[in-house]
């Protein structure tokens, strides 16, 4: 599911420790490169709900409280049952 990517996630909690503490400058670059993953994975034709999931948390922490839902909406309607820690 992450290719060579196996860093989305970190990125994006990086991403969301960085806006709790202020940091959007540091935070949106973390964003814009999670964002570019995604759709990249998308145009290989890749759909998988945690897929839906990472949208979801990126649309979030981008302030986008609509598409996020979509997102979370689509992620659970694909049967997304969580994220392991």
């Amino acid at each position: 599911l992450y290719g060579r990517t196996p860093l989305l996630m970190p990125a994006v909690t990086l991403a969301a420790a960085r806006l709790s503490q202020g940091d959007a400058a540091g935070a949106g670059p973390l964003l814009e490169g999670a964002r570019t993953w995604l759709q990249r994975q998308r145009a290989l034709g890749l759909d998988h709900p945690h897929l839906a999931y990472l949208e979801a948390r990126i649309e979030a922490l981008d302030g986008n409280s609509d598409e996020a839902m979509a997102a979370l909406r689509r992620a659970v309607s694909r049967r997304f049952a969580g994220v392991s820690m």
